[in-house]
């Protein structure tokens, strides 16, 4: 009892310069308005000497919650609308978002879905003022696991995500009509992927930092197929071409000019082998 008795009547802090009081109404068992030492004020029901049932409670600092409390904590449905514009209307459990819920944002982005002491948890779909929109799994408030985003522009994203970002396999389709698929890290392509060119042509090997670095094969869009290595996007070393026509080139280039020595093979097994310039064979061997 003595314990009630102090969260409701007036307790006269340092100097008298903080108070809590029940300043109207039943703040033990009914309906009272309670005035908080850092300026919150609770109007609502209340069961015991803690607020329980519907109440409205407003924060020093322009916020606002409206719904159900039990134990003396949001728990239930309710309505947070904070001073900045955002808004949360959803489930509520120890005082903080969890269960189905909906958070706007002042600059117009809405998630709806899943929440977990807080934080975005589970599935839930997330729309941005430019139109983009992602739709999938999160944890701790980060997209993660699996997901779609969408872009402006057009182009989506399908695949893995964590903490935020594209991790590990995925699809990006691109706005364009080009392809991506294989590994990601962040919104790069890290590791093995297939890029497919909507014109034609595709691009089958090592990334790194968005760029064919590694081992590779490189189709084009006319059936020539280039087979080599790549370093932060350009072909260097040696490589074998594979040309329309059945005829071959292994050695070195210089882009996808014969450059430097190789043997060029031709359909019915024929050869030229030297040094190469430009393209044409200046000393035979």
């Amino acid at each position: 009892m003595k314990g009630i008795l102090i969260s409701v009547f007036a307790l006269m802090l340092v100097g008298g310069q903080a108070y809590a009081a029940c300043v109207q109404g039943d703040c033990l068992n009914g309906q009272g308005t309670f005035v908080y030492p850092d300026d919150r004020k609770y109007e609502g029901q209340w069961q015991g000497g803690v607020r329980q049932g519907m109440g409205v409670e407003t924060y020093f600092d322009g916020n606002t919650y409206t719904g159900e409390w039990q134990a003396d904590k949001k728990n239930g449905k309710g309505t947070e609308t904070y001073s900045g514009g955002n808004k949360y209307v959803g489930e509520w459990r120890d005082g903080k978002a969890d269960g189905i819920g909906r958070f706007t944002v002042s600059d117009g982005s809405v998630y709806e879905g899943h929440w977990q002491k807080g934080l975005k948890s589970g599935r839930g779909i997330e729309s941005y003022p430019d139109g983009g929109k992602y739709e999938g799994q999160w944890r701790d408030g980060f997209k993660d696991s699996e997901g779609e985003q969408t872009f402006p522009d057009g182009g989506r994203y399908v695949g893995s995500w964590q903490k935020g970002d594209p991790t590990g396999q995925g699809s990006y389709f691109y706005a364009n009509g080009d392809t991506y698929v294989g590994e990601f890290a962040g919104f790069k392509r890290q590791g093995h992927g297939v890029y497919t060119f909507a014109v034609g042509g595709s691009f089958s090997g090592q990334w790194q930092n968005g760029l064919k670095h590694g081992e590779g094969i490189l189709e084009f869009a006319d059936g020539g197929r280039y087979e080599g290595r790549f370093e932060n996007g350009v072909r260097v070393g040696k490589g074998t071409y594979f040309y329309p026509n059945g005829d071959s080139y292994e050695g070195e280039f210089a882009e996808f000019v014969r450059h430097g020595q190789g043997t060029y093979t031709f359909i019915d097994s024929t050869s030229l082998s030297g040094e190469w310039r430009n393209g044409k064979l200046v000393k035979p061997q």
